[in-house]
Protein backbone atom coordinates (compact mmCIF):
# COMPACT_ATOMS: atom_id res chain seq x y z
CA UNK A 1 0.00 0.00 0.00
CA UNK A 2 2.32 2.61 -0.62
CA UNK A 3 2.51 5.97 -0.53
CA UNK A 4 0.63 7.21 -3.44
CA UNK A 5 -2.73 8.64 -3.86
CA UNK A 6 -4.42 6.10 -5.83
CA UNK A 7 -2.55 3.26 -8.37
CA UNK A 8 -4.32 5.33 -11.25
CA UNK A 9 -6.08 8.77 -11.55
CA UNK A 10 -7.93 9.37 -14.15
CA UNK A 11 -9.61 12.20 -14.89
CA UNK A 12 -11.85 14.93 -17.68
CA UNK A 13 -12.60 18.30 -17.71
CA UNK A 14 -15.71 17.63 -15.31
CA UNK A 15 -14.77 14.26 -13.34
CA UNK A 16 -11.53 13.56 -10.85
CA UNK A 17 -11.30 9.44 -10.35
CA UNK A 18 -8.76 8.23 -7.79
CA UNK A 19 -8.59 4.35 -8.80
CA UNK A 20 -7.09 2.30 -5.48
CA UNK A 21 -6.56 -1.53 -7.36
CA UNK A 22 -6.02 -4.86 -5.31
CA UNK A 23 -6.57 -8.14 -7.21
CA UNK A 24 -6.22 -10.89 -6.01
CA UNK A 25 -5.84 -14.77 -6.70
CA UNK A 26 -8.99 -16.56 -5.03
CA UNK A 27 -10.89 -18.71 -7.73
CA UNK A 28 -14.45 -18.51 -5.51
CA UNK A 29 -13.28 -15.27 -3.52
CA UNK A 30 -15.84 -14.76 -0.74
CA UNK A 31 -16.79 -11.67 1.18
CA UNK A 32 -13.71 -11.21 3.41
CA UNK A 33 -13.49 -7.97 5.13
CA UNK A 34 -9.75 -8.49 4.90
CA UNK A 35 -10.01 -8.08 1.01
CA UNK A 36 -11.69 -4.96 0.97
CA UNK A 37 -9.76 -3.13 3.87
CA UNK A 38 -6.32 -3.53 1.76
CA UNK A 39 -7.70 -1.51 -1.14
CA UNK A 40 -10.35 0.44 0.31
CA UNK A 41 -7.95 1.90 3.51
CA UNK A 42 -5.70 3.23 0.52
CA UNK A 43 -8.60 5.17 -0.55
CA UNK A 44 -9.41 6.45 2.72
CA UNK A 45 -6.26 7.85 3.96
CA UNK A 46 -5.62 9.46 0.49
CA UNK A 47 -9.25 11.25 1.10
CA UNK A 48 -7.35 14.56 1.15
CA UNK A 49 -5.51 13.92 -1.59
CA UNK A 50 -8.54 14.52 -4.04
CA UNK A 51 -11.08 17.44 -2.22
CA UNK A 52 -8.13 19.48 -0.88
CA UNK A 53 -8.08 23.61 -1.96
CA UNK A 54 -4.45 23.60 -1.15
CA UNK A 55 -2.55 23.87 -4.46
CA UNK A 56 0.58 23.12 -3.29
CA UNK A 57 -0.39 19.92 -1.93
CA UNK A 58 1.66 17.00 -3.90
CA UNK A 59 1.34 13.84 -3.19
CA UNK A 60 3.99 11.96 -1.17
CA UNK A 61 5.66 9.89 -3.84
CA UNK A 62 6.01 13.21 -5.68
CA UNK A 63 9.70 12.80 -6.21
CA UNK A 64 8.59 9.15 -7.95
CA UNK A 65 6.90 10.45 -10.30
CA UNK A 66 8.83 10.98 -13.37
CA UNK A 67 10.83 7.77 -13.06
CA UNK A 68 9.88 4.73 -14.71
CA UNK A 69 7.67 1.91 -13.21
CA UNK A 70 7.73 0.09 -10.87
CA UNK A 71 11.21 1.14 -10.16
CA UNK A 72 14.07 2.37 -12.89
CA UNK A 73 16.08 -0.50 -11.77
CA UNK A 74 13.39 -3.25 -12.28
CA UNK A 75 14.33 -5.73 -15.25
CA UNK A 76 11.08 -5.20 -16.43
CA UNK A 77 9.80 -1.53 -16.45
CA UNK A 78 7.81 1.09 -18.03
CA UNK A 79 9.96 4.13 -18.91
CA UNK A 80 6.53 6.84 -17.88
CA UNK A 81 4.38 6.39 -14.67
CA UNK A 82 2.35 8.76 -16.54
CA UNK A 83 0.35 7.07 -19.58
CA UNK A 84 -1.68 9.61 -20.86
CA UNK A 85 -2.27 13.41 -20.37
CA UNK A 86 -4.28 16.03 -22.95
CA UNK A 87 -5.47 13.22 -24.77
CA UNK A 88 -2.16 11.98 -25.83
CA UNK A 89 0.57 9.06 -24.73
CA UNK A 90 2.74 10.73 -21.87
CA UNK A 91 6.12 10.90 -23.67
CA UNK A 92 9.06 12.60 -22.71
CA UNK A 93 12.49 13.57 -24.62
CA UNK A 94 14.31 13.96 -21.55
CA UNK A 95 14.23 14.86 -17.69
CA UNK A 96 12.95 18.50 -18.03
CA UNK A 97 10.41 18.39 -20.25
CA UNK A 98 9.57 15.35 -18.00
CA UNK A 99 9.58 17.29 -14.92
CA UNK A 100 7.63 20.39 -16.65
CA UNK A 101 4.72 17.78 -18.09
CA UNK A 102 4.36 16.56 -14.29
CA UNK A 103 4.27 20.01 -12.84
CA UNK A 104 1.59 21.00 -15.69
CA UNK A 105 -0.07 17.53 -15.35
CA UNK A 106 -0.26 17.84 -11.26
CA UNK A 107 -1.41 21.49 -11.84
CA UNK A 108 -4.59 20.31 -14.20
CA UNK A 109 -5.53 17.70 -11.00
CA UNK A 110 -4.97 20.17 -8.12
CA UNK A 111 -7.35 22.94 -10.05
CA UNK A 112 -9.64 20.30 -10.71
CA UNK A 113 -9.72 18.97 -7.16
CA UNK A 114 -10.43 22.88 -6.22
CA UNK A 115 -13.42 23.08 -8.59
CA UNK A 116 -17.18 22.48 -7.36
CA UNK A 117 -17.99 21.54 -10.72
CA UNK A 118 -15.77 18.39 -11.14
CA UNK A 119 -17.05 15.27 -9.94
CA UNK A 120 -15.07 13.63 -7.25
CA UNK A 121 -15.05 9.95 -7.40
CA UNK A 122 -13.36 7.10 -5.15
CA UNK A 123 -12.93 3.45 -7.18
CA UNK A 124 -12.35 0.55 -5.06
CA UNK A 125 -11.51 -2.32 -7.54
CA UNK A 126 -11.34 -6.02 -5.67
CA UNK A 127 -10.71 -8.65 -7.93
CA UNK A 128 -10.70 -11.78 -7.50
CA UNK A 129 -10.87 -11.49 -3.54
CA UNK A 130 -14.42 -9.96 -3.09
CA UNK A 131 -17.74 -11.96 -4.28
CA UNK A 132 -21.20 -9.84 -4.72
CA UNK A 133 -22.74 -13.39 -4.71
CA UNK A 134 -21.42 -14.34 -1.65
CA UNK A 135 -21.62 -10.89 0.19
CA UNK A 136 -25.20 -10.84 -0.98
CA UNK A 137 -26.12 -14.52 0.27
CA UNK A 138 -24.16 -14.04 3.98
CA UNK A 139 -26.29 -10.36 4.69
CA UNK A 140 -29.32 -12.45 3.81
CA UNK A 141 -28.45 -14.30 6.77
CA UNK A 142 -28.38 -11.43 9.48
CA UNK A 143 -26.91 -11.87 12.58
CA UNK A 144 -26.17 -15.43 11.39
CA UNK A 145 -24.19 -14.42 8.48
CA UNK A 146 -19.74 -14.79 8.82
CA UNK A 147 -17.89 -12.49 10.65
CA UNK A 148 -15.71 -11.29 7.98
CA UNK A 149 -19.17 -10.32 5.95
CA UNK A 150 -20.28 -8.25 8.08
CA UNK A 151 -16.84 -6.58 9.20
CA UNK A 152 -17.24 -5.73 5.16
CA UNK A 153 -20.34 -4.42 5.32
CA UNK A 154 -19.43 -1.94 8.43
CA UNK A 155 -16.28 -0.96 6.25
CA UNK A 156 -18.29 -0.17 3.04
CA UNK A 157 -21.14 1.61 5.40
CA UNK A 158 -18.58 3.45 6.68
CA UNK A 159 -16.82 4.56 3.37
CA UNK A 160 -19.66 5.51 1.92
CA UNK A 161 -20.93 7.74 5.11
CA UNK A 162 -17.08 9.13 4.63
CA UNK A 163 -17.23 9.99 1.23
CA UNK A 164 -20.72 11.15 1.18
CA UNK A 165 -19.51 13.91 3.37
CA UNK A 166 -16.73 14.92 1.59
CA UNK A 167 -18.85 15.22 -1.25
CA UNK A 168 -17.42 11.91 -2.81
CA UNK A 169 -19.20 9.31 -5.50
CA UNK A 170 -17.68 5.98 -4.10
CA UNK A 171 -17.41 2.96 -6.66
CA UNK A 172 -16.58 -0.65 -5.92
CA UNK A 173 -15.58 -3.37 -8.31
CA UNK A 174 -15.63 -6.74 -7.34
CA UNK A 175 -16.49 -10.20 -8.65
CA UNK A 176 -19.23 -11.73 -9.11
Amino acid sequence: MGTEPADFIVSSKNKLAFIHVKCGSAITPHSSAGALAEVGSQAIKNIEMLISGNAELKPTNWNRLHTAWPAPEAAQNIAERIRMFQGATFVAQNEQERLEKLNELWDTVAMRRRSTAVKKEIWIVAANSFSTAHFEQQLKLGSEANGETLQAFQLLNSWLATAHNNDIELKVFVSP
